[in-house]
């Protein structure tokens, strides 16, 4: 009995998630003859009055409108209905509990890129922790999470460099479509490395990263940016 629940969960989830994928798209697709918050804002107020504030649905909803109001120039309200969306969606688990992991680093890499270091590295910090209960500690996406703390301008060098290390360790080990993620890591790494003055390590790194993109095969990466900031 628990199951056929489940299955019918999933399910359930999965039906929501393409509803609010193909309302994303015909969102997008109005954006030159009317405006995508405003349109976004009628998806949210429609989905609420349907199943509650709380349901996922709603969630993913709110989690659209926020990466419109965040990329369309309104940061503040678009961090609020950000962070709104992913507390709703933190605890589940499977793809809604990553859903809020990618919210989560959302949210970072604008604090960050607005100089709120601390409240960045918080959501860094958590998207992470998410990542590893919901894949495990050597996840590609939990060396995507090391390398946004490093990131952060008051990452100490030795700090950064110890993050960079554990992220290019989980991505030796990663299938090839996670070559750019890897490149980017190894890039990193020789920059913090040529801060640090260790110049043969740093070349190797640098060279490794810029021989990763030479044979990148230009597919788009697993876990490439949606977004131009990332």
């Amino acid at each position: 009995m628990i199951a056929v629940a489940a299955r019918a969960w999933d399910m359930h989830v999965h039906r929501g998630m393409a509803t609010m994928t193909a309302l994303a798209e015909a969102t997008v697709a109005e954006r030159a003859g009317s405006d995508a918050a405003a349109c976004a804002r009628l998806i949210v107020h429609d989905v609420e009055h349907r199943v509650g504030a709380w349901h996922p649905d709603a969630a993913l909803a709110r989690a659209m409108l926020g990466e419109i109001l965040l990329f369309g120039g309104d940061a503040d309200e678009g961090l609020e209905q950000l962070h709104s969306a992913e507390l709703r969606l933190r605890d589940r688990r499977g793809s809604l509990s990553l859903r809020a992991a990618d919210l989560l680093d959302l949210e970072g890499l604008s604090l960050r890129d607005r100089g709120r270091l601390p409240e960045a590295g918080q959501a860094f910090r958590e998207a992470m922790a998410i990542r590893r209960r919901e894949l495990g500690d050597d996840d590609p996406a939990v060396a995507l999470s090391l390398e946004h703390l490093a990131s952060l301008q008051d990452t100490p060098a030795d700090t950064a460099e110890v993050l960079l290390r554990h992220a290019a360790s989980i991505l030796d080990h990663a299938p090839d479509d996670y070559a750019e993620l890897t490149a980017r890591v190894f890039h990193d790494l020789g920059s913090v490395l040529l801060s640090e003055g260790k110049y043969v390590e740093a070349r190797a790194a640098l060279a490794h990263a810029a021989a990763l993109r030479a044979s990148d095969d230009g597919e788009r990466d697993r876990l490439a940016p949606v977004f131009p900031s990332w």
